[in-house]
């Protein structure tokens, strides 16, 4: 259909969601087979959006899982590579198991040499008794081990014994010099010489044995400084080959954890169907009737007979806060204003709007106090006046003592929360207050975007020393109660630096001199920079962007509110599609005749209401 447009399209479209979580899509058109054709792209993309809404979480991670592998492959290969490396270069398997094994054999000998060391000082000890006894000259003495042990030399003792008693026996018979005592002395002088024969054969063998143990020791000596210096080479191997094992081993653990990862994710997308059911097919329009117009007229309301299920959807919507009744019924906490949707509000700060009004018939409030229009011709509107209902409740909130400061955030970004603080700031200035207006949200800052200023310096030269509290403060040219301090520099931690002393300096100074405060900070979830404000003022104003903050969004950013114990004034919700009663109307016509003045105690609001 080449000349079918988007908005013709569009045009004969009808959703409604129904109790029983359906969705009924119906079209009209006066060509059946159009409508038809319509309905069934519809039910199609309906099908194939929810599917696609349920995997993309999925799909994201199994993503991420496909970048990440690549590099953990690479990273286990290379650990691999450079253990096979460690290996090869020293001929080794198992370093540790390698380290153990010559430590067991290092000990062996070290033992062994120790044993052996001895051996060989008892060998020395009796080599040296040996040569005593021997040079002492008394064959009989034979006190020695090493010739007590000795059978030849004991043998050799024992007939010397005897014939030792046989002279003695003898010479009680005989003379010195008869022939038995002297046949007897010649057999006691033949043994003599062989006595120390043997004596001297005993020492040599010893001398043997001593050298023999000394080689061996010298022998185990070095094999255990060999084994040390193999064992000293092998610990440093063994470390780096246990660190480099120790990064393999987790590396193989990452990869086989995100492949198993990958693998869960694919059949859990894979086992994921539509969450939606077709109720009812499409078909072509019947008429009901012959006239051909009736045809046309009919065959488009017959096309009405689609219905998608749209659980997946009804869920979305409610999940999603739209009014201020869904938001009391979450929070039970007081809404102090409701700001209408205005794109021009959430797009640009005052000074654009003046700027865009100055010509239009409805001038702003900028207008005026820039001179560019008269007292008394002064006119409003539902923005300015939810604004000055805005300024009004905050000061009602606690009537005995006055609001000097306050924190405006915000439970997620894009909730309109500097928008409210400019124009909460500048309705506040037109209605007599000194307002100072800071820039506290150090992360995105946006305030001189809104004012129309520059962000050359601000809050963060103050708090770093730089420049002193009057040369951050800027006043307005065309609101002079108005006046602004930037956010200067992003500083690498705004965290600290709003917790700094300097910080709190600066708070205690700006409530001396001016009436009101007002603190753009961060959203609450995931950053700490507005308790640390909000701590300091008199409580914290939270913005609710309808249509965009989900519901469980909105409780954790209570219930972190609650944890830190915050104060919290109420609530504003941005962006409000209701209706919103044209009070203003009376405003504008009281101010015909009304002389405007920045005197906010001069007003009075009893005339007005009897005027009204």
């Amino acid at each position: 259909y080449p000349d079918i447009t988007y908005q013709q399209v569009v045009r004969g479209l009808a959703l409604k969601a129904n109790d029983s979580n359906v969705l009924e899509v119906s079209y009209q058109h006066p060509n059946p087979e159009f409508v038809k054709d319509v309905l069934d792209v519809l039910a199609a993309a309906y099908l194939q959006f929810s599917l696609e809404d349920r995997q993309s979480d999925i799909l994201r991670g199994i993503n991420f899982v496909d970048e990440q592998l690549p590099s953990l492959r690479a990273r286990v290969d290379f650990l691999q590579s450079e253990l096979e490396t460690l290996r090869q270069q020293f001929n080794l398997i198992d370093p540790i198991a390698q380290g153990e094994r010559l430590s067991g054999q290092a000990q062996t000998f070290t033992q062994e040499e120790l044993a052996l060391q001895v051996q060989l000082n008892e060998a020395n000890s009796l080599y040296q008794e040996l040569r005593e006894e021997l040079s002492s000259r008394d064959e009989t003495a034979a006190a020695s081990s090493a010739l007590a042990e000795d059978a030849r030399y004991q043998s050799l003792i024992s007939k010397l014994i005897e014939i030792d008693s046989q002279i003695a026996e003898e010479s009680a018979i005989f003379l010195e010099a008869s022939p038995e005592i002297e046949i007897v002395q010649e057999q006691r002088e033949n043994l003599v010489p062989l006595l120390q024969r043997e004596g001297d054969r005993v020492l040599r063998e010893l001398e043997r044995y001593i050298q023999a143990l000394t080689v061996r020791q010298q022998s185990l000596s070095n094999n255990t400084t060999v084994l040390n210096q193999e064992i000293k080479q092998i610990s440093s191997v063994a470390r780096q080959y246990s660190d480099i094992q120790r990064e393999l081993e987790i590396a193989t653990n990452n990869l086989n954890q995100f492949l198993s990862t990958r693998e869960t994710l694919r059949i859990d997308a894979a086992q994921r169907q539509s969450p939606w059911e077709l109720l009812s097919q499409s078909s072509i329009p019947q008429a009901a009737v012959a006239s051909a117009k009736q045809n046309l007229v009919l065959g488009t309301a017959l096309g009405l007979l689609l219905g998608v299920g749209a659980a997946l959807v009804i869920d979305r919507l409610r999940n999603v806060i739209y009014t201020t009744k869904e938001i009391k019924d979450i929070t039970r906490l007081p809404i102090l204003g409701v700001i209408p949707l205005n794109h021009d509000f959430e797009r640009f700060g005052p000074s654009a709007i003046m700027a865009n009004q100055l010509n239009s018939a409805d001038p702003t409030l900028e207008d005026f106090a820039m001179g560019k229009l008269k007292a008394g011709a002064y006119r409003s509107s539902a923005f300015d006046e939810a604004f000055r209902s805005l300024s009004m409740a905050i000061r009602l909130v606690t009537p005995d003592v006055p609001v000097r400061a306050i924190a405006i955030s915000s439970a997620i970004p894009n909730a309109g929360k500097t928008t409210i603080s400019v124009h909460l700031a500048q309705a506040a200035a037109s209605m007599g207050q000194r307002v100072l207006v800071v820039d506290a949200d150090l992360r995105r800052p946006s305030i001189h975007r809104r004012i129309g200023v520059m962000n050359d310096y601000g809050l963060t030269n103050y708090v770093s020393g730089e420049l002193s509290f009057d040369m951050v403060v800027r006043q307005i040219d065309w609101e002079p109660n108005l006046h602004v301090v930037t956010a200067g520099a992003v500083p690498p931690d705004p965290t600290k630096t709003l917790s700094s002393q300097r910080m709190q300096n600066f708070m205690e100074r700006a409530e001396e001199l001016f009436d009101l405060v007002i603190y753009d900070t961060p959203p609450i979830l995931g950053f700490a920079d507005s308790q640390v404000i909000a701590n300091q003022t008199a409580g914290m104003l939270m913005t609710i962007g309808l249509g965009k903050l989900k519901r469980s969004l909105l409780e954790d950013a209570l219930e972190t509110i609650k944890q830190v114990n915050i104060p919290t004034l109420g609530l504003v919700a941005n962006g409000a599609k209701e209706q919103v009663p044209s009070t203003y109307k009376y405003y504008n016509k009281y101010y015909e005749y009304y002389n405007y003045t920045r005197d906010f105690e001069a007003f009075d609001r009893n005339a007005w209401l009897v005027d009204r």
